[in-house]
């Protein structure tokens, strides 16, 4: 069954991917489809790590604003750090000053916590 979960989660963000494709502006959408398809794949990806496919998709189309909006959205069911980092550093690396300047104010007063590896 490790075998099959990188396969599914490939598939899942392709599906992401197609969405987002198709429909442009998405973000409140996925936030909303998040958890039907969290439940209807019975326990082979969580939420969270849904969240962190849609937020890599937002960054990597240059999506910045559903990308944060999304971080919004995964921080009711806990943000992973590294994902965390991952938009704070694109959005540093595009010249997104405003973005990043609200995530790290962000990041500094609700979590997650500063570690030898983060910000």
């Amino acid at each position: 069954m490790q075998s099959f979960l990188p396969w599914r989660i490939r598939k899942i963000r392709c599906l992401i991917q197609n969405i987002v494709d198709h429909c442009g502006n998405a973000g409140p959408q996925l936030d909303e489809l998040a958890p039907l398809l969290v439940s209807n794949l019975r326990g082979l990806m969580t939420l969270l790590q849904l969240f962190v496919a849609i937020i890599r998709i937002f960054v990597e189309l240059l999506m910045f604003e559903d990308a944060l909006l999304t971080y919004i959205e995964a921080k009711k069911v806990g943000v992973q750090l590294q994902v965390c980092n991952f938009l704070l550093k694109h959005l540093v690396e595009r010249n997104q000053i405003m973005y990043a300047g609200s995530l790290f104010d962000d990041m500094k007063s609700s979590g997650p916590s500063p570690n030898v590896y983060s910000y």
